[in-house]
């Protein structure tokens, strides 16, 4: 069974062709919502950017040969534990020379957080066939209040 590489959550990325090698820019690891007055909880949009990407990473086993098909999907948990977001779950095989393979979720629009707190990016991942999900792996984000900025003096 393959098993868990990696999970990262940024703003933007890039894949370098002739290597496959992949770079990652403004890896999220807090998010920051401006406080409303009486309000505990952010209000949709309340995000300081709106568009991110997740990559997942599932590294190749020996026993994983080409003929194996896996299932993996990407889902967020907020801090409750309920899915906040989710994707439908993907196939993939492992050719003879590859020994990772990735998933991306490009262009993902959050308008907005249900509660403060930490939320997990969780992968999961199982043979096709299997009824539940064998392998997983999270990644965990906070999303935090902050006081509004004062607005600047003008003098």
């Amino acid at each position: 069974m393959a098993r868990p590489a990696y999970i990262v959550f940024a703003e933007s990325g890039a894949i370098d062709q002739p290597t496959n090698r992949a770079s990652f820019f403004n890896v999220v690891e807090n998010l920051d919502v401006i406080q409303q007055e009486g309000n505990a909880t952010p209000p949709a949009g309340a995000g300081q950017r709106a568009t991110f990407r997740i990559v997942v990473a599932w590294m190749k086993e020996p026993a994983d040969t080409p003929d194996i098909v896996f299932e993996s999907e990407v889902v967020c948990l907020a801090p409750s534990g309920e899915p906040f977001f989710g994707g439908h779950a993907t196939t993939f095989t492992f050719p003879p020379e590859i020994n990772f393979h990735r998933l991306y979720v490009n262009d993902l629009h959050i308008p907005g957080f249900p509660a403060l707190g930490v939320y997990n990016i969780e992968a999961r991942l199982r043979r096709r066939g299997e009824e539940g999900w064998t392998t997983r792996q999270t990644y965990p984000f906070l999303v935090r209040q902050v006081a509004a900025p004062n607005p600047p003096n003008a003098d």
